[in-house]
């Protein structure tokens, strides 16, 4: 799957409910098999996407 923002593609969260662009940090929610864009604030991106099940953005640059 590619963002709807950017066309990159999509990380998808383990329960494959959610999906985040590593490009544009855009955040999407499945939504009854339609992908929407989840509206976050910038200053609780981090938080919620741990919240979603994502790995933090400073372990992946760590791999």
């Amino acid at each position: 799957m590619k963002c709807l923002n950017c066309h990159a593609p999509l990380e998808m969260a383990p329960n494959q409910l959610y999906a985040r662009c590593p490009s544009c940090r855009s955040l999407f929610m499945n939504v009854a098999g339609d992908w929407q864009h989840y509206p976050v604030d910038q200053a609780e991106q981090e938080s919620i996407e741990r919240s979603l099940g994502f790995p933090d953005a400073a372990d992946e640059t760590a791999e």
